[in-house]
Parts: structure tokens; C-alpha cells; sequence
């Protein structure tokens, strides 16, 4: 049987390797030796199933772990022959990167005011499409004429005056020829036309006629599949079918990428006061970013790094990037954690040595009761390491309310803050935040205080409900996890989706050498602070792959002077005015 299957394999290789190139619909390929690839990922699944079927009747092998590797080297190997297939044809299109639709920041798209600030800087995509009424041909790319004029009425059937009448929603720009934008662009820039609907007589031969005239490096592509056919042959090695699989995709930069942030983040221009950028500022940001021949990634960084400096509501000056964050109020392993002693000897310690301090306190509800308490059966699955501490039983915990009044008798609203850290995993229940607040307001608080949660949900509640709480989203390296779950893409999957829900002020993780991509994407995608806890000696911050890139650590008795140092300590004294 294995003689079989091995005669078996080698006749569907030789097949596979002289007609693969029907396979793809970019058209046939004259150089065979680009088939090899292919050739080999079919020979290896073959081979890995019988594998299997001999592994399974034979030797007994636990077939669904198996299984499971397999499909995950099989699942690599396919992604690194159809989404990263780069055709010989045209590779040097996929080292440009192309502004989608024109950088229509605050200006309409494929408009000239949209393709004017990025000429000659990277490659400019457009959408075009046929007035079959006069025969001209404009940038434009809906169908339909409601989006982005506010008027009924399908583009076709317009003539090039009567769309002409109509402005761009919010704007006084109208819409623009093709020819009066390649007369524009000039050749500084390397275009990627994307032909909307079906190519007809009249259209082919205007479209031909009027790039005759430009003289600048032009790529095409289009999803009507007649319209593709009939360009490859009015340009042959420079048309792409959008829906092609076995291709890769172009290096875009969306509006999705800086307009999306600028609108979230709006409202607090408003209410803080802050002066917007203008269009001249991003604009020249984003000149400045792609002149080095930056990626996508790099660039829509430098975006959002921009707008968040605009809006973000931790500065430098901020306390909480000015104060010791003590985890768990641990200001000594002598008291327990999120107790009423450690508490009361934090207060009496920034008192003492005129230090500002940040009491990380954990609170869950119970009893009917918001208190002070960690339960480690979590945080052990995810792998976290526990405090220094000894644990207080939950009957005998600490209330808030207790917390905030010694807070506000002590009246040292200068030197002691809070971060609250909400246990709470709840999807819809939030009976622990709506008497979070009740307490906040009955015991008159008015010191800094931050609220910090894993679950999104909790900071969109207080997004919504109190927005001028300062909010911290924790992520966690879930190490414990990876011991059981094979897939090391586990960590960024969930702390991305946990990030981008919570719209959190900061970020906060677990001191793992495994989280330094999740900080850089906070850090510079993002442009959050970022806070790690929790280090137990100083040692550990300076042995800390990342401590760079890290704006402040939430660490645990600080009073040992054999673990911290008077120098470091000195760094939160609170200044003499």
C-alpha cells in the first residue's frame, strides 16, 4: 500500500506542476519552476493524512492532537501560498504603499484636495467611473449618488454638468474629471485605478484615450470580471482581479486608519477645550512619516500617536505617572493585602516622607457590600504570580466606604490617590459600579482616583455613565493559559479586542517578557501610558525586557529597603512650591 501511494503522489505532483498555472486567474505562468511550491504544500498534505490513517490503524497515535498540529502547519503553509502569492509580473507594486481614495482627512475622497497633499510622497488609489450621457469619465466611487453628494439618483445616469451642480456633503468641492486629476498628479505619484462597473464600447475607448495622454506609471483593477478580461489586454501586466484569492493585497492606507480616531475622539476636543488639528497639521505629519518609506503600520502609528497627544488625559504632569502605585496597598509584607492596616500604613508613609502614592485596591461586591479583596483562583490560571502579602478572608474584608471616609479624614487629597481595580466579570450586571459611584458621591470624595478593569464591559459602562473617570484597561500576558491552549497568538488576539472595546485612558499588565509587542501596540499604535505590575524589587524592573517603553510600574513593599532603593523612592517625593 505504501508503494501505492507513493507512485500516487508522484503522478499528481508531475500533474500539479505542469498545469498549476490554470489554477490562477491572473493568467498562466511560462516559468514552471514558480509551480514547485505548490507542488510540495499538496505532497504534504497527502502525505500528513495517510500518516494519520496509518498512525490511527496501526500504531495507535492520539490522532486528534495530531490532527490538530497538522491542520496548523498545513493552515501556514496554505497562507504562505495564497495570501502572500506575489505575481512576477508585478512585484514592485506591493513595495508601494497606496493612499485609499486620496487622504480624504476632513476632505472629501478622490478629490483633488484630497490627492494634493500626498504627490510624489506614495502612491495615490482612485475610483473612476463611466457617464454613459456624455461620455465622461470622473472620480467617483459609490454607484449611487446619496452618500456622498445627498442627492437620489445612480452616477450613470448623470451628465458631468448636473453632478456638477451638487457639492460634496460638507464641503464646497465638487466632483472632479479624470483627466483634470491626472493633470493634477503629473507623474509624481504612482497611481492604482480601480475601473468601477462593466467596461463598455463608449467607456473603453474614452478610458484608452484619455490615459494615451499620461505618461506616469499607472496600475489597474477592478472586480467586474469582463472588465478585467478586456484591460489585460489594453494593459497586459498591469491589471489585478480585487477578487483574486491567490493574490496578495496592496499596501493600503484607509481613512478607516486616522478618520475613525479623529471622530472617537472629537468630543473631548470639545470639552476640554483643546484646539483641533487642522488639516495642514496631520497633513504634514503624515508627509513626514511615509518620507522615509514607512509601512502602513509604522504610519497610521505616527497618526494615532498625533491625534492621541491632541486628546489623551494623562500627560506628563498627570498623578498618575507621578506617584508610587503601590499593588494591592502592599506598602509592607507585614500587613495584609487590600486591608485597612496596609491602607492606613500607606497614608501614614506618604505623610511621613511627603511622598505622592497610588493605591491599587481591588474590589468585588459582596454581602450586599462593596469591598476590598483578590481572589487568586483566577489570576493562578492565567499564571500570575501572588503578592508578597498575606490574603485576608473575605468575610473579613475592608469596605469602600470605610477606605474612602478614612481617605477623606486623613485629608491628604495631595499625597494619596486610588486606582480601583473592578472584579467584576459580569456581561450585564453592574450593580458593583452603580454603588461604586453611590459611595463616591455620599463620602464626598474628591481626591484622584482612576478605575481599572480586565472586562471592557466595566469601562464602557463608566465611559458612558461617567465619562471624566479616568479608565485603565488590564491585560494579561495569559501564560497559565498557553500551557493548555497551543496558539501563541492567544495573548494578542484577546488583549487586542479587550483594548479596542474599552477605549481605556491606560493600559496595565503583568510583568511577563512575553507582552512586549502588546506594549508597543498600546504605546505607539494606540498611545496609551502603559503600567506593568507587579514587581516585587527593583531588579526586577531593570531585568524587564521593554522597561523603555513603559511609562510607570505598580510595584509591592516599597518599605524593604533590601528590594528598593531611597533613590528610586525619592523619585515620587512631592515637590515644595
Amino acid at each position: 500500500m505504501l508503494y501505492i501511494y507513493i507512485v500516487i503522489a508522484i503522478v499528481s505532483m508531475y500533474v500539479i506542476y505542469h498545469y498549476s498555472g490554470y489554477l490562477n486567474i491572473i493568467g498562466k505562468r511560462k516559468n514552471k519552476n514558480k509551480n514547485i511550491f505548490l507542488c510540495i504544500v499538496i505532497f504534504l498534505i497527502c502525505t500528513y493524512f495517510f500518516a494519520v490513517l496509518i498512525g490511527f490503524s496501526l500504531y495507535s497515535v492520539n490522532v486528534p492532537l495530531f490532527c490538530f498540529y497538522g491542520i496548523i502547519i498545513i493552515s501556514a503553509l496554505l497562507k504562505r501560498l495564497i495570501f502572500s502569492y506575489m505575481p512576477k509580473k508585478s512585484r514592485e507594486i506591493y513595495d508601494c504603499i497606496f493612499v485609499h481614495r486620496g487622504f480624504h482627512f476632513q476632505v472629501p475622497e478622490n478629490t483633488l484636495a484630497a490627492y494634493g497633499p500626498v504627490l510624489g510622497k506614495f502612491g495615490i488609489e482612485m475610483d473612476v467611473r463611466y457617464l454613459k450621457r456624455d461620455h465622461n469619465i470622473i472620480c467617483f466611487h459609490d454607484r449611487y449618488t446619496s452618500r456622498l453628494l445627498g442627492v437620489p439618483g445612480k452616477v450613470s445616469n448623470y451628465t458631468y454638468d448636473e453632478l456638477r451642480q451638487n457639492k460634496y456633503k460638507g464641503s464646497n468641492i465638487r466632483v472632479v474629471k479624470l483627466q483634470k486629476a491626472l493633470k493634477q498628479i503629473a507623474c509624481r505619484s504612482v497611481l492604482l485605478i480601480e475601473v468601477k462597473g462593466y467596461m463598455t464600447k463608449g467607456y473603453k475607448l474614452e478610458f484608452e484615450r484619455i490615459l494615451k495622454k499620461y505618461n506616469g506609471k499607472v496600475y489597474f483593477h477592478c472586480k467586474n470580471i469582463i472588465t478585467y478580461y478586456k484591460l489585460t489586454r489594453m494593459y497586459p501586466k498591469r491589471v489585478f482581479w480585487v477578487l483574486n484569492p491567490f493574490r496578495k493585497r496592496f499596501n493600503f492606507l484607509k481613512g478607516k486608519h486616522y478618520n475613525g480616531i479623529f471622530d472617537r475622539f472629537i468630543g473631548l476636543f470639545e470639552e476640554a477645550s483643546i484646539e483641533v488639528p487642522s488639516l495642514e497639521d496631520i497633513s504634514q505629519v503624515l508627509v513626514d512619516a511615509i518620507e522615509d518609506n514607512k509601512s502602513v503600520k509604522e504610519i497610521c502609528a505616527t497618526i494615532s500617536g498625533v491625534l492621541n497627544n491632541y486628546t489623551s488625559r494623562i500627560d506628563k504632569n498627570h498623578w498618575l505617572l507621578n506617584s508610587l502605585k503601590i499593588h494591592r496597598g502592599i506598602v509592607s509584607d507585614r500587613y495584609p493585602e487590600n486591608s485597612l492596616k496596609s491602607i492606613e500604613a500607606c497614608i501614614k508613609f506618604a505623610k511621613y516622607t511627603n511622598t505622592r502614592v497610588a493605591l491599587e485596591l481591588d474590589l468585588v461586591y459582596y454581602n450586599k457590600q462593596v469591598v476590598c479583596y483578590h481572589s487568586d483562583k483566577v489570576s493562578n490560571k492565567l499564571g500570575q504570580e501572588q503578592s508578597c502579602a498575606e490574603k485576608i478572608d473575605l468575610k473579613e474584608a475592608v469596605t469602600l466606604y470605610d477606605v474612602l471616609k478614612l481617605a477623606v479624614d486623613s485629608d491628604c487629597y495631595d499625597l494619596v490617590s486610588f486606582m480601583f481595580d473592578f472584579k467584576d466579570f459580569h456581561y450585564k450586571n453592574r450593580i458593583l459600579e452603580k454603588e461604586f459611584i453611590r459611595l463616591i458621591d455620599e463620602t464626598c470624595y474628591r481626591g484622584n482616583f482612576s478605575v481599572q478593569a480586565w472586562n471592557p464591559l466595566v469601562l464602557m459602562y463608566f465611559e458612558k455613565v461617567r465619562p471624566e473617570y479616568i479608565r485603565g484597561q488590564v491585560g494579561h500576558s495569559l501564560s497559565g493559559l498557553i500551557k493548555y491552549v497551543p496558539l501563541n497568538g492567544l495573548p494578542w488576539v484577546v488583549n487586542v479586542l479587550l483594548f479596542n472595546r474599552s477605549h481605556a485612558d491606560f493600559c496595565a499588565y503583568d510583568a511577563s517578557n512575553y507582552i512586549y509587542v502588546l506594549i508597543k501596540y498600546n504605546k505607539d499604535i494606540k498611545g496609551r501610558p502603559v503600567f506593568i505590575y507587579a514587581p516585587k524589587s527593583e531588579q526586577e524592573i531593570k531585568s524587564f525586557i521593554g522597561r523603555e517603553q513603559i511609562a510607570g510600574f505598580i510595584i509591592e513593599n516599597p518599605l524593604n529597603p533590601k528590594a528598593w532603593s531611597k533613590r528610586y523612592i525619592r523619585k515620587f517625593k512631592k515637590k515644595d512650591n
